[in-house]
């Protein structure tokens, strides 16, 4: 509600004022969230923003998924309906989104993206039970789930932060904001517009110039983690010849398909994490390719 209430102030006074010539016209800051550093570069010539409030409306998007989809706090929603998830469950529509993108995943990479990998995280399974035990059905105005086997644990580290990514440059973009970069901890980001009239987004340089209302994804993963250990979803699988170690790949949309922003940043996050433990190649129905 609160987020609602700052975006009609937002839309009623103007997130914009007039600019004179000695005012910035590129504005930075920084959030933390799921355990990750997010930078947040927007570009407004000739106008100026409220950071503050553009700062407090995407900082409380990103709580809302924290609070969803976090495998360590046990208030999270996930935690909180791990337990029953062989009844019917009626979750939040975020958390249900969640669900759908995952299994989109899974159905788009043969089941090699799988978020039942969380029982084996936990050490609480030796394999996942795999995302085809979860039915899903309509209830009235609802969206309910269930599994025929229990998966014990879910985890939606392999997505969620493209998730979240593709919400906030949904809600950058509603602001009017339409030059802007950001950075969920190099893993993650999200390029829309440019940055300045003489210099572009340092991403331009791979993904060619980007049109006025063409935003890309760009999802990073690497098999071995600093660490040293390997991913967690590269555990049930085998390693072959031509695995890499890590993988780099965009994907392009337009605001005419804003709706679909956060589905998109989800499966390019989704796919990166899966190509580097296999040979997967991108599917042909999406605006998606390797660098």
């Amino acid at each position: 509600m609160k987020v609602l209430i700052m975006m009609f102030i937002l839309a009623f006074l103007g997130p914009f004022k007039s600019l004179n010539a000695k005012e910035n016209t590129t504005s930075q800051f920084h959030l933390f969230s799921m355990g990750t550093l997010w930078k947040i570069d927007l570009y407004h010539p000739n106008q100026a923003i409220n950071k503050e409030i553009v700062k407090s409306i995407l900082n409380k998007h990103l709580l809302h998924y924290d609070q969803t989809f976090s495998d360590w706090s046990p208030t999270s929603e996930l935690r909180k309906l791990e337990k029953g998830m062989t009844n019917w469950v009626t979750p939040t529509p975020l958390f249900m989104k969640g669900l759908e993108y995952s299994k989109e995943a899974f159905d788009l990479t043969q089941k090699k993206f799988d978020i039942t990998i969380g029982a084996v995280l936990w050490k609480e399974s030796l394999k996942p039970v795999g995302l085809e035990k979860m039915m899903v059905r309509q209830k009235k105005n609802e969206k309910q789930f269930k599994f025929l086997i229990h998966p014990k644990r879910l985890t939606f580290g392999g997505n969620v932060k493209g998730m979240a990514l593709g919400k906030l440059s949904q809600v950058l973009r509603d602001l009017k904001i339409k030059n802007f970069r950001i950075d969920a901890g190099g893993g993650n980001l999200s390029v829309m517009g440019q940055k300045n009239s003489f210099m572009a987004w340092e991403e331009e340089a791979f993904l060619g110039p980007l049109k006025g209302d063409e935003i890309a994804f760009i999802s990073r993963s690497k098999r071995t983690r600093p660490n040293g250990k390997k991913h967690i979803f590269s555990r049930t699988k085998k390693e072959g010849a031509n695995q890499k170690d890590k993988s780099v790949l965009f994907c392009k949309s337009t605001k005419n398909k804003i709706e679909n922003w956060e589905r998109l940043a989800s499966l390019s996050d989704a796919f990166s994490t899966v190509q580097t433990f296999s040979n997967y190649e991108l599917p042909k129905s999406l605006n998606c390719q390797n660098l």
